[in-house]
């Protein structure tokens, strides 16, 4: 039987560099919170910084409370400042291009996958969700010392779960949280996996692939590509721990991406 969590780790350390944490700071500024998740992608040429809209709402109300907002990558910290962000009222996802961050100059050695619509993204038959859990849900199993680290949650392809609420084309996939991969960007202590909140707005890796013939799968044909941007839970967890997660699919945005990389070919400004 294929482990999908040995599958998706063959992939996460491609993607863990494109993927941030908002933290901001409480209104007494003495301790911080996560907000969500985000992830840089490159499409047609140009660069973005993608979430999803409910954690770019959150992350609106912290800056104009003049609360520090920050965002923390694999291996960066910066004080983030936005000149806009691209929102829509019914779908779950948020755009910002990377020139609309003032100061992403100083975001080092961040990696932008490339958007295609592969297969991967068009019908994914595993999909990996990645981010950064909230500090307080690795508190719990880590203690202080092993904040903000970033987990991957792998799940199998459910393409029958309807409509979801504030979701324009969902990506649903069922998965057993306490089978994550771990820790990616360090081992933790324990094996278990923190509660997933705090990873919305994170991507959602698609993998696509064959089967051999024989009613398994060929390995050999897996292409895997962002498909999604994680944004709810559907199913409750079972006494199993098993639960399904959605994404955003990408092809909600699709349209307005073209847009933006169309007018910033031009020379114009996007409205």
């Amino acid at each position: 039987m294929i482990n999908i969590n040995n599958i998706a780790d063959k992939f996460s350390i491609e993607y863990k560099k494109c993927i941030i944490s908002f933290v901001s700071s409480k209104v007494n500024r003495r301790r911080s919170e996560s907000i969500g998740s985000g992830f840089f992608v490159s499409y047609n040429g140009e660069k973005f910084l993608l979430t999803a809209r409910h954690v770019i709402e959150e992350v609106k109300t912290a800056l104009k409370e003049k609360r520090s907002t920050i965002i923390v990558g694999y291996e960066n910290a910066i004080e983030l400042h936005l000149k806009n962000v691209i929102t829509f009222q019914e779908i779950d996802a948020a755009i910002i291009p990377i020139d609309w961050m003032i100061g992403h100059q100083n975001l080092k050695d961040i990696f932008f996958p490339n958007i295609s619509f592969s297969e991967a993204a068009i019908d994914p038959y595993y999909g990996m969700f990645m981010g950064y859990p909230a500090a307080k849900n690795q508190n719990d199993l880590y203690g202080d010392t092993q904040k903000r680290m970033l987990f991957g949650y792998g799940g199998v392809r459910e393409k029958e779960i309807g409509a979801v609420d504030g979701v324009y084309i969902p990506l649903g996939f069922s998965m057993n949280i306490n089978k994550s991969i771990a820790g990616i960007n360090r081992p933790p202590e324990s094996t278990v996996s923190p509660r997933p909140q705090g990873i919305s707005g994170g991507p959602v890796i698609g993998i696509h692939c064959k089967s051999d013939g024989r009613g398994g799968i060929d390995e050999s044909s897996f292409i895997h590509e962002i498909c999604g941007i994680a944004v709810s839970q559907i199913r409750a967890f079972d006494f199993n721990n098993r639960g399904v997660f959605v994404a955003e699919s990408l092809f909600s945005i699709k349209n307005t991406l073209d847009d933006i990389c169309m007018s910033m070919k031009r020379g114009s400004s996007y409205s």
